[in-house]
């Protein structure tokens, strides 16, 4: 979970996922009034910035507040 239930939690996401995802936003294939409009303008580089930034953070369990590899978690 991210800050708040409507925001998912990005952190240790693998980079592939989010790749896909990002693109499909900006390509119009996956809408969302929020992520959309940001995503639009986003490049080939910016996503695979983006990407590996998000999959290099520690995931936060939600509810124990600490640090765990999402790896462990599948």
């Amino acid at each position: 979970r991210g800050t708040t239930p409507l925001f998912p939690n990005l952190n240790g996401q693998k980079p592939e996922y989010l790749m896909v995802q990002l693109k499909a936003f900006r390509d119009g294939k996956r809408t969302d009034p929020t992520m959309a409009p940001m995503a639009i303008a986003l490049s080939e580089q910016d996503i695979a910035d983006q990407a590996t930034f998000y999959g290099v953070l520690k995931y936060k369990d939600p509810s124990t507040g600490g640090s765990v590899s999402r790896s462990r978690l599948s």
